[in-house]
């Protein structure tokens, strides 16, 4: 079996070019999120319907919230369900600037949420990122995976 790669045929604007991003399709419908063009961290999210012919290009309206979603890249992402989750990433313009947060992309919706996670809660209670460390590793060092205790060191 050969694999033959087509191009999709889009209307309306597309969005920027780019990399480092995520994507999945969700429901018929090809997203993508944030990523980089160039030296442009980008801060946008794209739905493109592929049952239509031909497709058109969508502009998510997702609030651009220095407390939400942050120009991002190099994050991971993954699809489940009506959801895509984005984990993690730095801003790459200052890549001291590492988040530790999970966004989570409700494509029915069209909303963006931030799972709270132990970060979340630590982060609107003041508590600074290595004390989250901290208390994220004494957390950890108790899993127990069913079969034996795992410790992270």
């Amino acid at each position: 079996m050969a694999w033959r790669f087509t191009q999709v045929e889009t209307t309306g604007k597309s969005p920027a070019p780019r990399h480092l991003h995520a994507s999945a399709i969700i429901d018929g419908t090809f997203f993508i999120m944030g990523g980089l063009n160039r030296l442009d961290v980008l801060q946008d999210a794209w739905a493109l319907p592929l049952a239509e012919e031909p497709a058109k290009w969508r502009r998510l309206k997702l609030p651009k919230s220095k407390d939400l979603w942050q120009k991002r890249t190099y994050f991971g992402h993954t699809a489940y369900g009506s959801k895509l989750y984005l984990s993690a990433g730095t801003n790459h313009q200052n890549l001291n600037e590492v988040y530790d947060d999970v966004l989570v992309l409700d494509t029915e919706e069209e909303t963006l949420t931030v799972l709270e996670t132990l970060s979340f809660y630590c982060q609107i209670k003041g508590i600074k990122r290595e004390q989250r460390y901290a208390m994220a590793l004494d957390r950890a060092q108790a899993v127990d995976l069913g079969h034996v205790p795992h410790r992270f060191v």
